[in-house]
């Protein structure tokens, strides 16, 4: 408990000191692609098949901005798609539907190592609770993915800012995640699970 305090007073005196009169209240929203890096995309039987694909992912974000630090509470829900397991399948005489999904929510603490109108560059990195989804249906008979594993999981990237004017910037944020032991299967073995996002959108400044 006194070391999370120490912290707490620490981070708080870096904001403070990193300039309290420049600071923003930012809300920005991206649109893009979620994609699966690793072997934990791959079906546990059938070799050669992938269990996911990319899909497309959104992040809302809130950030409090000091000077060259920040402070962002991050939003998001990727969709991840199982086409070539479900072709595999179809191939072999079945048909099935697939839907599997992520969410996370948590927070990133960003530094601004280019911090020069119009063009800005950051570095985040944080902590987020990753929830993992997936259900298979076989006509009338659904089975739920619980190979997912849902838990915390670090999320870390670079990310680039265009300020078209003061109250409106365009943004290319490129964040990459690792949660250990997303995939736990019955028989012991486990997975790391890690994502790579790419998703521009628009940052609103007031």
């Amino acid at each position: 408990m006194i070391r999370q305090l120490v912290f707490a007073i620490m981070l708080l005196s870096l904001l403070f000191n990193n300039g309290m009169s420049q600071t923003k209240f930012n809300l920005s929203g991206t649109i893009g692609y979620f994609a699966p890096l690793g072997d934990w995309q791959k079906h546990m039987y059938a070799e050669g098949v992938n269990q996911f694909q990319g899909g497309y992912s959104m992040f809302p974000e809130a950030e409090l901005k000091f000077k060259d630090v920040a402070l962002s509470v991050i939003f998001n829900y990727s969709k991840m798609s199982a086409t070539d397991w479900e072709e595999f399948v179809s191939e072999e005489g079945a048909d099935i539907i697939v839907s599997a999904s992520q969410s996370q929510i948590g927070g990133v603490v960003k530094y601004y190592f280019v911090n020069s109108q119009p063009h800005l560059f950051d570095f985040e990195a944080g902590a987020v609770y990753l929830f993992l989804k997936g259900t298979e249906q076989f006509h009338s008979y659904s089975y739920e993915y619980d190979f997912l594993n849902s838990g915390f999981a670090i999320l870390s990237g670079l990310g680039y800012q265009f300020s078209l004017n003061d109250r409106l910037s365009i943004i290319l944020p490129i964040r990459v995640l690792w949660r250990p032991e997303g995939i736990q299967f019955s028989d012991g073995r486990s997975l790391d699970i890690f994502g790579l996002y790419i998703t521009p959108g628009l940052k609103f400044i007031f």
